[in-house]
């Protein structure tokens, strides 16, 4: 109910019809991923992100650090990617029924689908999601690898640096 709320509060009463073209993780270059000891990445096009975990977020299941990244991802480009439906491509089987069934028994991972749903909602995005397997998310699977580790340079890409971290911290993860 208080997405609704939060939603109606910012809604300008105007909506458009989305595109008839289904986008995926490919089309978009949207890529997303984390791993648990590391951290998180998210690229669209030439934009990308990442960072580390802060250390109260180890403990957190990996269906939940795994939609951080593509919600933020969402707040972030939702302007490019108004208006769209977007098939995302995961390597988690359980994210890919909580995205699609849009709930979860898990409240911490409420708080980012909850907040995956107000991002859709103020966009026009209608958001689902597919499993791959792990060893064929080759693009995801680099960002955190690569990214998180001081050893390689990040690609040459435009950086946007996020703390959101701290905000869901603060709504109780």
């Amino acid at each position: 109910m208080l997405v609704w709320l939060q939603f109606l509060d910012s809604f300008n009463g105007k909506s458009f019809f989305l595109s008839d073209v289904c986008e995926t993780s490919s089309t978009l270059e949207l890529y997303t991923d984390s791993a648990g000891s590391r951290g998180y990445g998210a690229v669209l096009g030439k934009h990308w992100l990442c960072g580390r975990w802060p250390p109260l977020w180890h403990h957190l299941n990996i269906a939940t650090l795994e939609l951080f990244p593509i919600v933020i991802a969402l707040h972030i480009w939702g302007p490019q990617i108004s208006n769209k439906l977007i098939v995302l491509f995961t390597d988690n089987a359980a994210l890919v029924d909580i995205i699609n069934k849009q709930t979860s028994k898990d409240a911490g991972i409420m708080i980012f689908v909850c907040s995956l749903i107000l991002c859709c909602l103020r966009f026009n995005i209608l958001f689902r999601s597919r499993h791959i397997p792990g060893f064929l998310n080759t693009q995801a699977n680099c960002l955190i690898f690569r990214w998180t580790s001081s050893k390689h340079s990040r690609p040459t890409r435009t950086f946007y640096q996020r703390r959101c971290q701290r905000t869901y911290c603060q709504r109780g993860c």
